[in-house]
């Protein structure tokens, strides 16, 4: 039998309280860098609730902390990130 990788073809889309819950962080962090343009979010879906791509996002927060436990602050993490 051939056995091949496969990669799902569609995006875990979730909400802010069901991404704070797969990541293990707070709602309250989650609105926090999305407010200051740290976590970008897919556009509004209906009911106009911002919507993220679970890996994505999970992804972009392992990268805020690792910058944050370097003692970069909120300024300098924006600063890194948009490079």
């Amino acid at each position: 039998m051939n056995t091949t990788l496969t990669t799902r073809p569609w995006k875990a889309q979730v909400g802010r309280k069901a991404l704070a819950e797969l990541a293990g962080v707070r709602d309250s962090t989650l609105k926090f860098y999305s407010e200051q343009g740290l976590l970008p979010f897919s556009q509004p879906g209906a009911g106009l609730a911002r919507r993220y791509d679970a890996d994505a996002a999970i992804a972009r927060l392992r990268e805020i902390e690792a910058l944050q436990a370097l003692g970069l602050n909120i300024e300098q993490i924006k600063a890194r990130l948009a490079q």
